[in-house]
């Protein structure tokens, strides 16, 4: 095993990073919404219980529950997708991977990576652009 994979083997099995993802998800804005499945983490035995029961082992992420709010300033409705609790929890797994995939892939690939932006790749397009002995056309 490298070092990489046992570091994302160390974190996602510790103890420690199962309760700190349940109380990501128990403390912030959204701790009372409930997903398609209606359950919410209240009650300490609760907690407990679904840090006992994090693992990847099978993971099959559930539908979303879907609301229409409104949009500020306009008549108009869009759509908001709530996960349950236990899929929001599961972000351990991404914190484990993140920094492995940041890693490998290219200095000059933009979709869907954290902290990178639209504007971080328009910049790149016109540096590439700009010189001297750029193309013309794309």
């Amino acid at each position: 095993m490298e070092p990489c994979q046992k570091m994302q083997y160390l974190l996602t099995h510790s103890y420690s990073a199962k309760l700190l993802a349940v109380r990501r998800v128990t403390q912030n804005k959204g701790k009372r919404t409930p997903g398609i499945d209606g359950k919410i983490w209240l009650t300490p035995s609760s907690k407990m219980k679904a840090v006992l029961s994090l693992t990847g082992k099978g993971y099959k992420a559930k539908p979303l529950k879907r609301f229409f709010i409104n949009k500020p300033g306009k008549n108009k409705k869009r759509p908001l997708g709530i996960p349950t609790m236990y899929d929001r929890a599961i972000i351990l797994y991404v914190l484990a991977l993140e920094p492995i995939a940041e890693t490998t892939s290219g200095l000059r690939s933009f979709g869907f990576r954290s902290r990178r932006s639209t504007k971080d790749a328009c910049q790149q397009i016109f540096l590439c652009l700009s010189k001297k002995n750029s193309a013309h056309w794309i």
